[in-house]
């Protein structure tokens, strides 16, 4: 790692918001019991290794049979405080947590403003729901361990994997060497970038903003060779955007400006919901 980017770690994490995450963890540990303590370190040990590619939500078995384990064993409010405790003890860590993950200069300064962010969440804001498979505590687990990056408007998971269909079917599309020998060896095409977007983040989601974001995710793959690419399953990329949503028809152009491809997906009921909440035109 350069020596810039030794620095920029050492301040990743100004010490009010490391002292922030501190006093959360001291006042959480008071609360709970001991055994409700250590589910904390159960939880810990079941984390999937950071180059593992997923979906999502797929922490791995062995983190869904941890979770159902402290789950059975104690009551809602404090199955929520066990994974406030685990998310601000691996916050405490990040910046160890990094020197892992070859993050450039350009993302790692977006992290101070990202854990206060995240400090207040876990202290006022946090959903009465906020254990897994809660949308919410997976952004923030996977934050705070370090399985996925902010990168401004948006924010990128580590790795991740577009499924044997899609990628026989990019495969076809774009027949790149690379491609070919990767879909033959693992019967898919990995590892990716996914882009996921934080409703609780929306002050860059703009087009500026996107910009900036992208600009930060090329640094991030100039770091990771490995990755074959940035993907993302969202309206954002429907053909009939420019009719129905004109003024964020970036969102689509960008990438196709850009080369993507594009592969027609299944929408769950969430990916309709998102769609239209904000937006009586696309309802």
């Amino acid at each position: 790692m350069s020596d810039s980017a030794s620095s920029s770690l050492g301040a990743l994490v100004p010490s009010e918001i490391g002292d922030g995450f501190g006093r959360l963890r001291d006042e959480l540990s008071e609360r709970l019991s001991g055994p409700a303590r250590r589910a904390t370190q159960l939880l810990t040990s079941a984390l999937p290794n950071w180059e593992r590619p997923s979906e999502f939500a797929d922490l791995g078995d062995a983190f869904e049979r941890a979770h159902g384990e402290v789950q059975r064993s104690v009551d809602a409010p404090t199955l929520v405080d066990i994974c406030r405790l685990l998310i601000a003890e691996h916050a405490i860590c990040l910046p160890a947590t990094l020197q892992q993950r070859r993050i450039p200069d350009d993302v790692l300064a977006l992290y101070p403003e990202t854990l206060r962010r995240l400090l207040s969440f876990l202290r006022n804001g946090h959903a009465r729901n906020y254990y897994y498979p809660n949308e919410y505590f997976v952004k923030d687990l996977r934050l705070a361990t370090g399985l996925m990056v902010p990168c401004g408007a948006q924010a990128v998971q580590l790795r991740s994997r577009i499924g044997r269909k899609s990628s026989l079917r990019l495969a076809l599309k774009r027949p790149f060497s690379s491609h070919i020998l990767r879909f033959l060896r693992y019967c898919e095409l990995v590892p990716w970038f996914r882009i996921h977007i934080d409703v609780r983040c929306l002050k860059e989601f703009n087009e500026a903003g996107r910009d900036a974001a992208l600009r930060r995710i090329a640094s991030l793959l100039r770091r990771h060779t490995e990755v074959l690419g940035l993907v993302g399953h969202s309206w954002f990329y429907d053909p009939r955007l420019e009719d129905v949503s004109p003024h964020l028809v970036y969102l689509r152009q960008r990438p196709m400006e850009g080369g993507a491809v594009l592969l027609r997906g299944c929408a769950s009921e969430l990916d309709i919901m998102w769609a239209i909440v904000n937006s009586p035109n696309r309802r």
